[in-house]
């Protein structure tokens, strides 16, 4: 019985499975799965704006075709085109974007696809907006502020306490400050911070470099005194504590001072001024008279002022100086050696004197060194070739004229006589003229005489007149001869 259920049973089943197979059979081109051969594919990138994207697809079967979704990316305006079998872009906005890539391919009866979705994530560029080359002044308070944007999730960082332990480093909402209470460093000398700002959702990381040079506050450090006098050119250099500093770009600029014109003059070149005064500058009866200028400094760095400085400096101007009275001579004292007359010394007392000349009277001088003393004593030592009587004149001398004191000397007996004063030339020409004429009115009058006769005598040949001229010429030969060529008219009689 059980046999023959089973030999029943299969009768029903084999039929029915032939049934099945052939449906099977005639329905399979009608629902091939697509995907079974690559399915769909799903990737994301991430970029920040600015970035560029690339990408060439490939698919594992020859003669398939590769077309994009659409003519425009999703959402509309998507920075994404696909020219040539290349997908390519430039991200110009922050935002979520999408491509799709369809892969086709039919043959031999059968058709295949597959998809390729990509999806980008765009975020805003991180950039940094303010000034990174900063400058700061030594010792005070600096403060720099620097707007950072980018991805919600940035986080910013710097070596500023390191590079320069006076500084700090906040972060705070979208500023970056760097303080300072106290700047320190060495003037002239740059600091390079750099700040690090990341993304961890955009997996990007910008660095950016802040140059900070500090510098020494200005100062003009030339002296606060000029002194001058009367006619004289003086030159008033200034300087500051900017000069030689390390960077060379670092120049200084001053203002000239203003002088009243009938006073003086002023002119400045760089950074030397240059200062002349007249004799009305000085007032009243004291030595001086004080002036003041104002000089004006400005610390530039490729063409931007740092920093400005002035000082008030006073100028000095003192009176020429000048003898405002003429020398005098005292009474002379002569010491004739015992044993020859003809050598000896001469000393004067003589005030207020700059020069002393001894003029022996035998064609020799001899100048004596002048003193600083108000009065003083001048000693000169002389030998005479021969004896006779020779003439001493002794001048005292000054900017405001001169003495003459005349001495008859025997250098035989070693005598003297002090003649009346020369006089002083305190008149100029004129005096000079006086001052001739004392000295040598006899030789003067002897001559003139002399010439007088020898004229009369040429024109009407009258012997008395020749021979009185003879006489006359002898004379003063004569007198040359005993050394009294400088001898004085009022001397003689």
């Amino acid at each position: 019985m059980h046999f023959q259920f089973c030999k029943e049973y299969r009768r029903a089943v084999i039929p029915v499975l032939a049934v099945v197979l052939m449906l099977g059979c005639c329905l399979s081109p009608l629902v091939a799965d697509d995907s079974a051969a690559g399915g769909n594919q799903t990737y994301g990138i991430t970029m920040s704006v600015g970035d560029t994207f690339t990408y060439t697809p490939t698919v594992n079967l020859a003669g398939a075709t590769i077309t994009a979704y659409g003519s425009a990316m999703v959402p509309s305006g998507g920075f994404l085109t696909f020219t040539g079998g290349v997908l390519s872009g430039t991200a110009a906005a922050a935002g979520s974007y999408s491509a799709v890539l369809t892969a086709s391919y039919t043959g031999d009866g059968l058709t295949q696809t597959a998809t390729q979705t990509i999806n980008f994530t765009v975020y805003s560029a991180i950039e940094i907006t303010g000034t990174k080359s900063i400058t700061g002044f030594i010792g005070d308070a600096l403060s720099a502020s620097y707007t950072i944007t980018g991805p919600a999730d940035l986080t910013v960082t710097s070596d500023a306490a390191t590079v320069n332990s006076s500084l700090t480093g906040a972060w705070a909402g979208s500023t970056y400050t760097l303080a300072s209470d106290a700047l320190t460093g060495t003037s002239g000398t740059a600091q390079t911070i750099t700040v690090t700002v990341h993304s961890a959702a955009a997996d990007r990381t910008e660095t950016y470099q802040i140059t900070l040079t500090p510098y020494n506050d200005l100062a003009i450090t030339s002296g606060s005194t000029v002194y001058t006098y009367v006619g004289h050119t003086v030159t008033y250099d200034i300087t500051t504590n900017y000069d030689g500093d390390s960077a060379a770009a670092l120049t200084c600029t001053m203002s000239a001072p203003l002088i009243i014109s009938d006073l003086g003059t002023a002119s400045i070149s760089g950074s030397t001024v240059t200062l002349a005064f007249l004799a009305a500058a000085v007032t009243g009866t004291g030595n001086y008279t004080n002036y003041s200028m104002t000089v004006t400094a400005a610390g530039t760095v490729s063409g931007t002022t740092l920093d400005t400085a002035t000082k008030d400096v006073t100028v000095r101007v003192y009176k020429a100086i000048a003898f405002t009275t003429a020398p005098t001579t005292a009474s002379a004292v002569i010491k004739a050696s015992a044993s020859n007359a003809a050598q000896m010394s001469l000393s004067m007392s003589i005030a207020g004197a700059q020069t002393v000349t001894y003029s022996w009277g035998d064609g020799i001088q001899s100048v004596i060194p002048s003193t600083t003393a108000a009065s003083a004593t001048y000693t000169a030592a002389h030998s005479y070739a021969s004896s006779g009587v020779y003439q001493i004149r002794v001048t005292a001398a000054n900017d405001s004229g001169s003495a003459v004191s005349v001495i008859l000397y025997n250098a035989g007996d070693g005598t003297m006589t002090v003649s009346a004063d020369g006089g002083s030339d305190s008149t100029g020409i004129l005096g000079s003229i006086a001052g001739f004429w004392a000295d040598y009115s006899l030789l003067i009058v002897l001559g003139v005489i002399a010439a007088v006769c020898a004229g009369i005598a040429a024109y009407t040949k009258h012997l008395a007149a020749a021979v009185l001229a003879a006489i006359l010429i002898i004379a003063l030969v004569g007198c040359w001869y005993l050394g009294w060529h400088t001898l004085a008219l009022g001397s003689v009689l």
